[in-house]
């Protein structure tokens, strides 16, 4: 989509012009992304990120993209702008999504008391949805998954800006993608994401029961989730990662293939490949290990 098309049905000033096909946060790194820029400390954020091709912001800031690669407009509230034009690409074009009617294969399981809804959804062969499982438009579900009653996939995230004061609940427009092989037990609950691309839960994956994974996190292959885990939004976990009972993951960490987070960990920064973390804050397991015997 050109940038020319936004400043014209908002009657904006476009400074230069660009072209995007999904809006993002600065630190989302798929497909030409339209991202909103009102405080120059996160400049270099704006500028290492080659998925970014155009930006909303202030007159003042846009100064400094004369001669750059990024198409601008210019506003008085870039913040205020970027969620309208969110909000107006959801409503009303098909920017995001097209609808289809839902697919689900032969040998697919359904309960009758569960919800599937009649647009937008694909469930694969031998998959099993038992009673009480809620599943939303824009979910993918892959082969032989299983969806334990009670669990809710693609529901609305919880995403609230503050602009001009009050704050103002942003709408999801993405979904969620479910890959083979996946379990999910009883009560948990899993987002659509924010925007274009999906929320992944990777293929042999397993989640116990209360796990919330919320707004665009992808979950790599064979990793097991125990009960009451929760991973905030804009989290990347790799393959075959352990996540221990009530441990809590910030947002927009990496979490490297087998790594392994121990029971009750907050973890609020990045975890390595092979690391095992521990404590809250989570750190390094034998340093937890020996913090332990000398607070003894």
């Amino acid at each position: 989509m050109k940038l020319s098309y936004i400043a014209e049905k908002f009657s904006k000033e476009l400074f230069k012009e660009g072209e995007f096909d999904n809006l993002g946060l600065l630190s989302h790194t798929v497909g030409k992304l339209l991202v909103c820029y009102y405080d120059s400390s996160y400049l270099n954020d704006l500028t290492k990120n080659n998925h970014i091709s155009c930006i909303i912001t202030t007159k003042e800031l846009a100064a400094n993209f004369k001669d750059s690669v990024f198409g601008v407009v210019v506003c008085d509230s870039p913040l205020e702008l970027f969620y309208e034009i969110h909000h107006f690409l959801l409503a009303e074009t098909n920017f995001y999504r097209t609808d289809f009617d839902t697919i689900i294969a032969s040998s697919a399981k359904i309960h009758p008391n569960a919800f599937v809804s009649e647009k937008n959804v694909v469930v694969g062969e031998n998959t099993l949805i038992e009673p009480n499982a809620t599943i939303h438009a824009n979910t993918f579900i892959g082969d032989n998954v299983i969806i334990r009653s009670g669990t809710v996939i693609s529901g609305e995230g919880f995403e609230h800006k503050k602009i001009n004061g009050r704050w103002v609940a942003i709408r999801h427009a993405g979904g969620v993608e479910i890959q083979n092989d996946v379990e999910i037990q009883s009560n948990c609950a899993i987002s659509k994401s924010v925007f274009k691309t999906n929320t992944v839960i990777g293929e042999n994956t397993k989640l116990d029961n209360i796990v919330h994974v919320a707004h665009n996190v992808t979950i790599g292959k064979s990793c097991r989730l125990a009960a009451c885990a929760m991973v905030a939004g804009s989290v990347s976990i790799g393959d075959h990662v352990w996540i221990g009972p009530n441990a809590s993951i910030s947002s927009e960490i990496i979490i490297e293939d087998n790594a392994q987070i121990s029971i009750g960990a907050v973890v609020t920064r990045n975890v390595m490949k092979n690391q095992k973390v521990s404590g809250n804050f989570a750190i390094e397991h034998s340093k937890f290990l020996t913090f332990l015997k000398n607070i003894r």
